[in-house]
């Protein structure tokens, strides 16, 4: 269960048309917001979906065979040029629709080979390039980079981050239902107190306007209400680090819940500074998180301290960043420059 909550405007609606089409992507959405799926995963998927489902005009995707469906996926790389990454997209999509929804699970009778994706290493920054682009961030948008280059958080990990998942006595910081749907512990940052206190106390005003106004409480995931504390989201460890000013509102004009900011806003912010900071390579947020794991590794920390801050569940997708500390020459030195 992804401690997410729905987004305004990150969700497809598809309550607008009563086509068999739209009827079967309501169940679709309505399964993904009961199984708590990341908002980008539910983009995915019922943007997956249905371009699966029009393929199939004249026929109902319960009606189709394996081979159908193994056909389709095939086609996407074929005839349409699609990346080995959009097939397995397109594929994991397709599946859930059967697994989930329609309560057949067609992995052990498709026999589909995923087209292989080639293993690129991941772009790196130096520390002065770090330095270089932080610099030219400001406010929220300082802080979140500087979680994501110094607790190697992902983007999503970093926007979805509680009050209560911070412990800044001891230095750490919770990450909750990350990839795989497992809870991590990682590093929190010594240098950002001040921008972090600024923070918590922007968020605080929301918090208490939210419950002076009595407005809806924050998602909470799972069941966590209680005689003593039957509405968690109302309480102040509950909300957002990042939140989201503006209340989003409903079709009958009811105000939603408060979330947290959204991916895009940070991702431009990055961009503009990368540009800003005169940064030639093909970076990204994602860039400052390669960039935490690899400058861990030549600072010698062991590589199963650097598996667990990053959440891998195997070592092998950390090793990765070994070869990007040989190729930088942090351990091996060129015979020429000797």
């Amino acid at each position: 269960m992804s401690d997410e909550s729905p987004q305004s405007g990150a969700y497809t609606d598809f309550s607008a048309s009563s086509s068999p089409a739209s009827n079967l992507m309501r169940l679709v959405q309505r399964h993904m917001r009961e199984s708590h799926l990341r908002p980008t995963t539910e983009r995915t998927y019922s943007s997956q979906i249905r371009r699966f489902v029009e393929a199939h005009p004249e026929a109902s995707p319960s009606d189709l065979s394996a081979a159908e469906v193994c056909g389709y996926v095939r086609t996407l790389g074929e005839a349409h040029g699609a990346t080995p990454a959009s097939q397995s997209a397109a594929l994991n999509a397709v599946l859930y629709l059967y697994r989930e929804v329609l309560g057949r699970d067609l992995r052990a009778e498709t026999g589909f080979e995923r087209s292989e994706i080639p293993a690129r290493l991941p772009t790196v920054l130096t520390r002065k390039e770090v330095i270089s682009i932080l610099e030219q961030l400001t406010g929220e948008h300082h802080l979140m980079a500087c979680l994501l280059y110094g607790s190697g958080l992902q983007v999503t990990e970093c926007l979805s981050i509680r009050v209560k998942d911070l412990d800044t006595k001891d230095g750490t910081l919770l990450v909750r239902n990350a990839k795989g749907q497992k809870d991590r512990l990682t590093i929190l940052p010594k240098s950002i107190p001040t921008a972090l206190s600024v923070q918590l106390g922007r968020s605080r005003l929301l918090f208490e306007a939210d419950r002076r106004l009595d407005r809806p409480p924050v998602w909470v995931p799972g069941t966590t209400s209680s005689k003593n504390q039957p509405e968690p989201g109302k309480q102040w460890g509950w909300q957002w680090l990042f939140p989201q000013e503006r209340l989003g509102s409903s079709s009958d004009g009811d105000l939603r819940p408060r979330v947290h900011v959204a991916e895009d806003g940070l991702q431009r912010a990055v961009k503009q500074a990368i540009s800003r900071a005169g940064v030639a390579k093909k970076a990204s947020c994602q860039t400052l998180r390669h960039s935490f794991a690899t400058h861990l590794l030549e600072a010698s920390y062991d590589i199963r301290i650097v598996q667990e801050l990053l959440g891998h569940s195997d070592v092998r997708a950390t090793q990765i960043y070994l070869q990007l500390v040989k190729l930088q020459g942090i351990t091996v030195r060129s015979p020429l420059d000797e």
